[in-house]
């Protein structure tokens, strides 16, 4: 399934995007690190990972200066 995946994720930044391969690279790289984080928060706070990134897009919007 991985194989799979990574081919199709291949095709589609490389091939059909025109994207270079190093930043394809770079981009899934970001991915994985958020995944990681939220993976590790749900196991810390024992919930899930949609709901853990929920509450940080929340606390995100929080921070933010309002915009006028």
């Amino acid at each position: 399934m991985v194989v799979r995946a990574g081919g199709a994720i291949h095709t589609t930044g490389v091939q059909l995007r025109q994207e270079p391969e190093e930043r394809l690279v770079a981009r899934i790289d970001g991915r994985a690190v958020t995944l990681r984080q939220a993976f590790h928060l749900a196991r810390t706070h024992r919930t899930t990972p949609a709901v853990t990134q929920l509450t940080e897009i929340g606390s995100a919007r929080d921070r933010q200066p309002p915009t006028s």
